[in-house]
């Protein structure tokens, strides 16, 4: 179930387990709900069972991979999907493009600090709050271009991080 708090529910989709399990006790160390799937499919049963509020989700996995999950959730008919953040080592633009195409929000090169991944997932909360309010007010609230206009000064959106320090 998507978090209520502060704190946004944050599911790490990986094939590699060991890093996967890594940045969940990561970011449950920084007082975030985290979770992890090992697969794509496993991912896509998470996001649909338990509404995470941001995905962390590598794009080279067998069987099912990270494109084919995003593209699975977009075409959701769930009104809350949650925000999808590319995590993967392939930076180049074409598969930096094919990401957005396939309905991720964000793109976060591998490897990354850990004050980058929470960056990007800051990001990505203040992006799901902004479309929560667009949904549930159509009378003037800031809309996802209004919120990511004003992170644009620290993230470069789709293509991934930019540290500023």
């Amino acid at each position: 179930m998507a978090s209520s708090t502060q704190y946004p529910f944050v599911l790490v989709v990986d094939d590699n387990s060991e890093s996967a399990d890594l940045m969940v006790e990561l970011l449950q160390a920084c007082g975030m709900n985290s979770a992890a799937a090992y697969s794509g499919a496993a991912g896509l049963d998470a996001v649909i069972n338990f509404r995470p509020d941001v995905v962390l989700l590598d794009l080279l996995m067998p069987q099912m991979d990270g494109f084919e999950v995003a593209n699975a959730i977009r075409k959701s008919s769930r009104p809350d999907k949650p925000v999808l953040i590319a995590f993967s080592a392939l930076t180049d633009p074409g598969t930096i493009e094919l990401a957005m195409k396939s309905g991720f929000h964000f793109h976060l090169p591998k490897p990354a600090t850990i004050k980058q991944v929470l960056t990007v997932i800051g990001n990505a909360r203040a992006l799901k709050s902004g479309k929560e309010r667009d949904n549930a007010q159509r009378t003037g609230a800031p809309g996802a271009e209004q919120v990511l206009a004003q992170l644009a000064h620290g993230f470069t959106v789709p293509s991934g991080f930019k540290d500023t320090h």
